[in-house]
């Protein structure tokens, strides 16, 4: 069985081997990049998204777990800004697989451009963010074909021969019209989808738990609506005649449900929300016995996926 499912995903240059990534907000700093790429089971690192200048993010609380089990943070983008970011990276690139750099604009499809363009080229693709749902501006060019068109076309002027991948959002009546518009731009992997715009109401104060009043929603919750809109982008992709990637993410804990991605068409897969879960990085037996790590956890997945030994 694990012979039917990729060993690696080819996006223009970009070569993910085996098709597994983080996604994006699991690792903040170039250290943390450098360390994770360095796992067995891991094809490609994908960085915290950048924007042009330095934000702060929301006030905690940013994160709650809800009864379901599923997650929702709302940290607002918080980071250094691109210049401060790209000096960070010079000392770290290349890593051990190729990186992926993860860009936003709340301002234009110009700014997200000019955002890549300083990152100096020290990047394997670029990840369009133009979906998070915890910024006041984030999600508008998602949720239009016509911003979608412009910042896709925008980040491709700008990463050159550099594959881009968009990120689409959850939060529209249909997530194939988006999509359309990002591969009529050039998009070469469409990434489905970012977290869907929830909120928690605290029963202690009945009042939103979060600082932002809403977060995204991540984990196991999300899986089956997000497999559903991989198997729609990729009936998109054939009625189209289109050549792009799919990339697949949301509640993935193992080899099951990546198997169910690429069965709904992904032809890579991104972990997020299950790296959160107090899982250290690595393996600190004698402070944590018993305890699975993301080491453990992508070397488990590729072994059921694949059939090698752990």
């Amino acid at each position: 069985m694990g012979a039917t499912y990729p060993r690696e995903c080819r996006i223009g240059s970009l070569v993910l081997s085996p098709p597994v990534t983080n996604a994006s907000g699991f690792l903040a700093t170039p250290p943390e990049y450098r360390r994770f790429s360095a796992y067995r089971g891991v094809g490609g690192v994908v960085g915290k998204t950048i924007v042009r200048l330095a934000k702060p993010g929301h006030e905690t609380p940013v994160v709650v777990v809800k009864e379901d089990g599923s997650v929702l943070n709302a940290i607002g983008l918080a980071g250094p800004g691109v210049d401060e970011h790209a000096r960070e990276m010079a000392d770290f690139y290349p890593l051990h697989v190729p990186f992926i750099e993860s860009v936003a604009s709340e301002e234009s499809a110009d700014d997200a451009a000019l955002v890549i363009r300083r990152l100096n080229g020290r990047y394997a693709a670029i990840e369009l963010n133009i979906s998070c749902p915890n910024v006041m501006k984030g999600m508008l060019a998602g949720q239009d074909p016509n911003l979608t068109s412009a910042y896709t076309a925008a980040a491709k002027n700008a990463a050159r021969i550099k594959s881009v991948i968009v990120k689409l959002t959850p939060n529209v009546d249909d997530i194939t019209e988006p999509g359309r518009a990002a591969a009529d731009a050039g998009a070469d992997a469409l990434l489905v989808a970012n977290t869907e715009k929830d909120t928690y109401i605290n029963p202690h104060t009945n009042k939103p738990h979060l600082t932002n009043k809403t977060g995204g929603k991540s984990g196991r919750n999300i899986m089956e609506n997000n497999l559903r809109r991989v198997e729609a982008i990729a009936r998109m992709r054939e009625a189209g005649g289109f050549k792009f990637k799919i990339g697949g993410v949301g509640g993935i804990a193992g080899a099951e449900d990546a198997r169910k991605y690429f069965d709904a068409g992904a032809d890579y897969i991104q972990v997020g929300t299950e790296f959160f879960l107090d899982r250290p990085l690595e393996i600190k037996r004698l402070t944590q016995p018993g305890l699975e790590t993301v080491q453990e956890m992508l070397e488990r997945m590729e072994a059921e996926l694949y059939g090698r030994a752990a």
